[in-house]
């Protein structure tokens, strides 16, 4: 009896132990795309400058540079905010002019997305243009430019990689007390259509259960 007995608590001990182990080992790996971001950035522009005489010359071209992004809120599942920052460099052309616009410009700004994959765009920066003509001398010009704008991730290629576009209308003043090639001031827009593919390194956690 008492054989039987000893054979019985050795086989509960094992037993228990076996489920204790089983448990320890039972874990979900979840993978989600990192907080932080990089992407280059490529795309048309179709700026417009402001005369002397209240006219407005239109410009074309294209533009590039790389775009950061933070993750402040939210998943790839759920609405939140996320800062960025851009560095871009652009050059366009007159419409039936022999006149080259040159463009750079530094800013920062804040994207939200109220549903997964579409998002708007705030930023705000300073930028430089230069105007070139052939027979005369280039007009330097440097002031805040102000940006709005919107995005949606069209698709993801792998785990880490998203193809995103953004269309953007910006806008700035050029102030005659800050730029000594203008006798009075001037104004700047532009329409920006942008096709990035954004780099998140992928994260995965572990959790016990």
């Amino acid at each position: 009896m008492k054989t039987l007995l000893a054979s019985l608590t050795v086989i509960l001990g094992f037993t228990y132990a076996s489920e204790g182990r089983a448990k320890i080992k039972e874990a979900v790996r979840e993978t989600r795309n990192g907080n932080v971001g990089v992407a280059p950035v490529y795309g048309l522009i179709y700026p417009r400058l402001l005369n002397t005489d209240g006219t407005f010359s239109s410009f074309s071209g294209t533009q590039y540079g790389p775009q950061i992004t933070l993750r402040l809120t939210g998943d790839d599942e759920t609405p939140g905010l996320t800062l960025f920052g851009q560095y871009l460099l652009g050059t366009a052309k007159e419409t039936n002019q022999d006149t080259t616009l040159s463009r750079n410009e530094l800013s920062f700004g804040v994207a939200g997305n109220i549903v997964p994959s579409l998002y708007g765009y705030f930023s705000y920066g300073q930028h430089s243009v230069k105007v070139s003509k052939f027979g005369y001398t280039d007009t330097m010009l440097v002031g805040r430019v102000l940006g709005i704008g919107s995005g949606l991730d069209l698709f993801s290629l792998g785990s880490s990689l998203t193809v995103n576009v953004q269309a953007w209308y910006k806008t700035g003043i050029f102030k005659k007390n800050e730029n000594t090639d203008l006798t009075s001031n001037s104004a700047y827009e532009s329409f920006e259509f942008f096709l990035t593919l954004r780099w998140s390194p992928t994260l995965t956690f572990t959790f016990s259960q």
